[in-house]
């Protein structure tokens, strides 16, 4: 249920050049992706689906309105991902499926998010990965939320295909992409706005701090080295043995 728009392909190549092999790349190694789609619905709010316009928010801050966007939102509907996340990411779902239909030693959940409730989809568990870590992903934001990627909502596992409109955004079918930006190319890394799951502005740093006290809340081993990314899963799984004296029945 998803097109992506004639320009999708630039825009990905585009990103992709001057985050990860410009002068920027040293920075950007918690972007875990590049988004075609614009979020137009925030969905982590207990309360229910809200709708998300990132230009209002950005409007009266010292970013563009129409700034492209870092959030640690996922997205499903069009996107690149990165080799060393989500690598990362399949151990890490991996080992937690593993626990959550075993033994379930670990209990992981996202402090005001509705998306620990998403028991059928991958979402929540890199969602988790991502808040734990304070990753990011890239999101186009252009006026009247042109995006490169649309989701015609059609019925499925999840999503029961009741309000059509609700997630369809108007694809870039000419050629605006440079024009749309601000002052017509892309910010270096360090002037994006950041947005946590909820869609609030925040610095990384805080991203990155909310992360480490998660983690140390759910794991025995602590949180490593703030500038060294391992891309490992490990430090984040730690429980305790259930079973620290096995019997020779238990080997």
């Amino acid at each position: 249920d998803i097109e992506v728009s004639p320009f999708y392909y630039i825009w990905a190549k585009y990103t992709v050049l001057k985050y990860r092999y410009g002068i920027d790349q040293n920075l950007v190694g918690r972007m875990f992706g590049i988004s075609l789609y614009n979020i137009k619905m925030n969905e982590f709010n207990l309360t229910g689906r809200k709708k998300f316009q990132p230009a209002e928010i950005l409007e009266d801050t010292i970013y563009s309105n129409q700034s492209p966007y870092l959030s640690q939102v996922p997205c499903s509907w069009g996107a690149l991902y990165f080799p060393e996340i989500w690598r990362e990411f399949h151990y890490y779902l991996t080992a937690r499926l593993t626990d959550v239909f075993g033994p379930k030693l670990q209990q992981i959940e996202i402090p005001e998010s509705k998306s620990n409730r998403w028991s059928r989809s991958w979402k929540r568990y890199f969602i988790e990965l991502a808040y734990l870590r304070g990753y990011v992903m890239l999101y186009p934001n252009y006026e009247n939320s042109t995006s490169f990627s649309t989701n015609y909502a059609e019925k499925g596992v999840h999503y029961k295909g009741v309000n059509k409109t609700s997630l369809l955004l108007p694809l870039m079918e000419e050629d605006i992409l440079l024009e749309g930006l601000p002052d017509g190319h892309l910010p270096n890394f360090n002037y994006l706005p950041t947005m946590d799951l909820w869609g609030i502005l925040v610095s990384p740093e805080e991203l990155i701090l909310r992360g480490r006290k998660l983690h140390s809340e759910i794991s025995r081993c602590p949180p490593g080295d703030l500038n060294k990314l391992t891309y490992d899963p490990q430090d984040l799984l730690c429980v305790d043995n259930p079973n620290p004296n096995p019997s020779n029945e238990d080997i």
